[in-house]
């Protein structure tokens, strides 16, 4: 690396080493303020680190929480996935507070049954869905 310092030229005018000095000064400054700022990450997340180590933090929660699926048992006809899996939904809310659950009724795992009764032969349809569930953290 050379020792010259890059400078305008010396018949510049003088306004114009002006701007180029002030330019020079802000550069400098900036860079100042990112290296302070990056080493004020770093040490926030080594502080961080140790507090929770000693129990002081709380951790983050996990970005999403698994929880088990869901089959239904067989159902008489009337009735849809939303409202079957719903009061699961609320129960797994209840139980893991901190998080926002989410559902999916997933329409491809949908059973369907049709029972003969008796010598009319009457068809009753009976119907099982499923439902996936996940919780998401609530953010504060």
């Amino acid at each position: 690396m050379s020792d010259t310092i890059v400078q305008p030229p010396k018949d510049s005018p003088q306004w114009a080493r002006r701007v180029i000095l002030a330019l020079s000064v802000l550069t400098a400054i900036l860079l100042a303020f990112v290296g302070l700022f990056v080493a004020m990450q770093r040490f926030g997340e080594q502080a961080h680190g140790a507090c929770e180590t000693v129990g002081l933090c709380a951790s983050p929660a996990p970005p999403t929480l698994r929880l088990p699926d869901y089959a239904s048992d067989w159902l008489d006809g009337g009735t849809n996935g939303n409202a079957v899996c719903e009061p699961v939904r609320q129960v797994h809310e209840k139980q893991n507070p901190g998080y926002a659950v989410r559902m999916q009724v997933l329409q491809s795992a949908e059973e369907h049954r049709v029972i003969s009764q008796g010598l009319l032969d009457l068809k009753h349809d009976q119907y099982r869905y499923h439902c996936k569930f996940w919780g998401e953290p609530i953010a504060k």
